[in-house]
């Protein structure tokens, strides 16, 4: 009887061993399982931090990139600020031109009635036409004198 029980608890122990060991190896390959996916998730976690590290690089470019665009955009203000004075400045001096223009031509147009006029009269004499003569040639200097002005004026 000692004999039986005593195989009994042989083969209980075996057994007992066996489930041991089956339960060990399942165990070592979930631990290994495990590693495997923890050492994944390490590998995702390094992934993301250097991504994160990039991101945060081309954040950091992209904020001075705009900071150097918004400097520029000032500079192109001011100046297109500028530039628009002296755009004023020209029309103002372009419409005083034309101005003196104008006047330069009615006077001009004055100069030649007169010496229309002129003409007229000396044809009657000689000594009108002497004096006329005289006072075109005058009037014409004048007018030279007063176009070479404006040229000038208008050149510059």
């Amino acid at each position: 009887k000692f004999q039986a029980e005593h195989s009994g608890v042989l083969r209980d122990l075996e057994r007992c061993k066996q489930d041991l060991e089956h339960v060990q190896a399942e165990a070592k390959a979930t631990e290994d399982r495990l590693q495997a996916e923890i050492q994944k998730e390490e590998d995702k976690a390094a992934s993301l931090r250097a991504s994160n590290k990039e991101a945060r690089q081309s954040i950091e470019d992209a904020e001075i990139a705009l900071q150097e665009t918004a400097q520029e955009n000032e500079r192109m203000v001011v100046q297109a600020a500028s530039l628009r004075e002296q755009l004023e400045k020209l029309q103002a001096e372009k419409a005083d031109m034309k101005s003196k223009c104008s006047a330069c031509e009615e006077e001009l147009k004055e100069v030649n009635a007169k010496i229309q006029e002129a003409e007229r009269r000396s044809t009657a004499s000689g000594e009108h036409l002497k004096h006329a003569t005289q006072a075109l040639s005058d009037a014409q200097a004048a007018a030279a004198e007063r176009a070479r002005w404006l040229e000038e004026k208008f050149e510059t």
